[in-house]
């Protein structure tokens, strides 16, 4: 079995508001190791999401920082989208 990756969407850039700031620096600190290491990885259009704003917050400014250092294509790959949605197609809200 291969090494786990997680794959960050817009939402959860999101939900990393909620954190207190006193733990923001160590908390993007370890998301930057981890994208570095490969175990995280982005698409473009999560990217493009969170820091299509005029002034891009923490997470933004993060996801933008750290493009660059990613491990993993940026593209999605649509056979591959194909099978996750065969097996996670009823978690996509219309």
């Amino acid at each position: 079995m291969g090494a786990i990756v997680w794959v960050i969407d817009t939402s959860c850039l999101i939900d990393l508001k909620t954190v207190p700031l006193a733990h923001h620096w160590a908390l993007f600190r370890q998301l930057e190791a981890m994208v570095e290491e490969g175990t995280i990885a982005m698409p473009r259009q999560v990217i493009r999401e969170i820091t299509a704003i005029a002034f891009p917050d923490v997470p933004g400014a993060w996801a933008k920082g750290v493009e660059s250092k990613l491990q993993h294509p940026l593209e999605a790959d649509y056979e591959l989208v194909g099978e996750v949605m065969d097996v996670a197609g009823e978690v996509i809200e219309d």
